[in-house]
């Protein structure tokens, strides 16, 4: 194999490992998108310090998990570039 081809190779491998990163983090996100619904809507009207510490865990968890995925898609497009050259 060339050296060119294996460079290929190795960016179409870390290219497919972001994707497989980002389909988790998004699965997850779901899965924390309907946790936090269950979660309000079992706790809905409750003024209990427990309650809204989980929702604001909750949320912020769903923000990170974005964060993540935006970092993610950056450098997917930045391995797509380096394939360019």
């Amino acid at each position: 194999m060339s050296m060119v081809t294996e460079l290929r190779a190795a960016y179409d491998a870390a290219e497919r490992n972001v994707d497989k990163q980002i389909s988790a983090l998004r699965s997850y996100e779901r899965a924390n998108d309907d946790l936090m619904k269950q979660i309000t809507d079992a706790l809905e009207g409750s003024t209990q310090n427990f309650s809204m510490n989980m929702t604001r865990q909750l949320s912020q968890t769903k923000q990170q998990i974005q964060s993540t995925i935006q970092l993610l898609d950056g450098a997917k497009r930045n391995l797509d570039k380096a394939k360019m050259l």
